[in-house]
């Protein structure tokens, strides 16, 4: 269903690396959840109202709470289609990376917008509680509520089901915790929905608070989820282990480079990339024909990835039998320390009698620079010795 949706409101709609194919995409989940979420705010807010008059002015809590929080989704439908637009203006002076970024916040704010509601509702449903326990104050619930609201999960489910696959195709942070947001609304409206069906069947009157509590801790629960989805893009994430990956088996495809190391990947919003890594070349071959590799392997990279990618080119003297001897010793002390720490990109100066060299320690490891300086002090007691402190910078 959503390839039939792409194929028939969405021109060019495979070529999502498109940005104004890849705007569409967002520009039509959003109008979406704002016709969908509206169908389900004005059934629910029109039952309760009903319910309301019918049965001594006393609210059905839960479904009140389910609609708050529908009336978020509303909100942040209309957000995301607001920070979808902000987010295809091209570059300029102020931000010479562009606007994508701004999808990123959009989504940030939907998850703020959902962690409000819920604890709104937390505390209406704690309250109603209260009220039936202390003055026995419940609501009523009929056969039409039970409708709406079986209705209004089904449109839930095709709201996610729409959200889910748009995010996927165009790989959006923003879409998936929308549709992340309409799954758990889905659980939010079958706990409502039991609960009508419990009190209009068996007269369990006193579960309509604790459903709402019920539905509250969900919303949470997707507020929280989703601005961790969000905010980890602007924090800025470790490098994706497939993407290096990919990095370093189409760089090692050239016979000429000896090693790779130092890859990051930084990301301004899906679909712009900036690659920078660090490639070791034998240093006897000429600055002209190292420059050509590298620009040779940019243009590959930057085809293959859609990115910018940038490479730095490191002399080494592996075929050096002193230099092979001394990396050896080095790391064979360093391993003795920690089995998870490397060593790279070593280069001996002869005439000062010294090494420099970079070492790369997962976060986790314990050892800080004068350790692992003294360690291979201690293992070459004749060199000066100094060292770059690297970490992993992919997940």
């Amino acid at each position: 269903m959503v390839t039939l949706l792409r194929h028939l409101f969405i021109k060019d709609y495979q070529n999502t690396n498109d940005p104004k194919v890849r705007n569409a995409h967002g520009r039509f989940a959003a109008i979406f959840g704002i016709i969908t979420n509206l169908l389900v705010v004005a059934m629910k807010v029109a039952t309760a109202i009903i319910l309301f008059l019918n049965h001594g002015g006393i609210w059905p809590i839960a479904l009140i709470a389910d609609a708050t929080d529908n009336v978020a989704d509303l909100s942040s439908s209309i957000i995301t289609l607001v920070g979808f637009r902000l987010s295809s203006k091209p570059a300029d002076k102020e931000h010479p990376f562009g606007h994508e970024r701004i999808e990123y916040i959009a989504g940030l704010i939907v998850a703020v917008f959902i962690i409000v509601a819920g604890l709104e509702l937390l505390k209406s449903s704690i309250e109603s509680i209260a009220n039936y326990y202390s003055q026995g104050i419940y609501p009523v619930y009929e056969l039409f509520a039970i409708i709406v609201l079986s209705v209004s999960v089904l449109l839930k489910a095709l709201q996610a089901y729409v959200n889910r696959g748009f995010g996927v195709a165009i790989n959006s942070a923003a879409l998936k915790a929308v549709a992340i947001d309409s799954l758990v609304d889905v659980l939010k409206g079958l706990a409502v929905l039991i609960s009508g069906l419990l009190m209009m069947l068996l007269s369990w009157n006193f579960i309509d608070g604790f459903a709402g509590a019920v539905v509250s801790l969900l919303v949470l629960y997707s507020g929280i989820e989703a601005v961790k989805d969000t905010a980890s893009p602007l924090i800025g994430e470790a490098n994706n282990k497939e993407l290096v990956q990919t990095i370093k088996d189409t760089v090692k495809e050239n016979p000429n480079v000896l090693g790779i190391h130092d890859v990051l990947c930084h990301s301004y919003g899906s679909e712009k990339k900036y690659v920078s890594l660090h490639i070791e070349i034998a240093e006897s071959m000429s600055l002209h024909d190292a420059h050509e590799i590298a620009d040779e392997l940019e243009e590959i990279l930057e085809e293959k990835l859609h990115a910018n990618v940038v490479i730095h080119v490191d002399p080494v003297n592996d075929n050096d039998p002193v230099v092979s001897s001394l990396k050896e010793k080095a790391e064979k002390a360093l391993k003795e320390l920690d089995s998870s720490v490397s060593i790279h990109d070593l280069h001996l100066h002869k005439e000062k009698k010294r090494i420099d060299c970079d070492i790369m320690a997962p976060y986790e490891s314990k050892l800080g620079e004068e350790e692992l300086v003294s360690a291979i002090k201690k293992a070459l007691p004749e060199y000066d010795v100094r060292i770059h402190l690297d970490h992993p910078m992919d997940n």
